[in-house]
């Protein structure tokens, strides 16, 4: 009997939303919402000293590296099964491999731009 790999993408689809849905509202709020309001807490973290200090620091960038890798998966993987779900005839190995390549090459550039800082 052959097994099936499918609950391991799945368990990475999963991941990547539950981190898509409760890092980025908080990102949001902490970088935009609240500095626009004027709130002072928000305003003085958010001055590039204090945000280049943060991000360099190597478990930032690990968590950073982590979140981003997880969302650009859960992304394409929904956008796979979104065209899948469309009918559109296209092969689904071809489909596969370009959009987890897309999710690569978005991981990989996150990465180096992480590194840089």
């Amino acid at each position: 009997m052959k097994g099936s790999h499918e609950a391991f993408w799945w368990s990475l689809f999963s991941a990547g939303g539950v981190i898509a849905a409760m890092l980025i509202p908080v990102l949001v709020f902490v970088t935009v919402v609240a500095p626009g309001f004027g709130w002072g807490v928000f305003v003085d973290a958010m001055q590039y000293d204090r945000i280049a200090g943060l991000v360099g620091h190597q478990l930032v960038k690990a968590i950073l590296f982590v979140s981003i890798w997880l969302s650009f998966f859960h992304a394409f993987h929904r956008i796979r099964h979104l065209i899948l779900d469309m009918h559109v005839s296209v092969p689904g190995l071809p489909l596969a491999v370009l959009n987890y390549a897309l999710a690569t090459a978005g991981t990989v550039s996150a990465a180096l731009v992480l590194w840089r800082i």
